[in-house]
């Protein structure tokens, strides 16, 4: 592991509220620049935003996701995530 993502990583286990059960996957989505976060974990969602504004990953639930989908396709003018 790259010593930027375990400061990375620490950081976020500090400053956030997620459950320490689902920080690995993620810390996982997060360094690898995914978009989307897909779960239905309600938990999870809402804790996500003491991740603060400095990630691109959306957290979604799985019947919010198509609608997601349009909405990043429109705001970037192409087709999909």
């Amino acid at each position: 592991m790259n010593p930027h993502n375990i400061i990375r990583f620490r950081q976020i286990l500090n400053d956030s509220y997620l459950p320490t059960e689902d920080l690995e996957i993620i810390f996982a989505g997060l360094s690898s620049f995914c978009r989307i976060f897909l779960t239905n974990d309600l938990k999870i969602i809402k804790r996500s935003r003491t991740l603060g504004l400095n990630h691109i990953m959306q957290f979604v639930r799985v019947e919010d996701f198509t609608d997601v989908v349009k909405s990043i396709s429109s705001n970037r003018g192409g087709n999909g995530v």
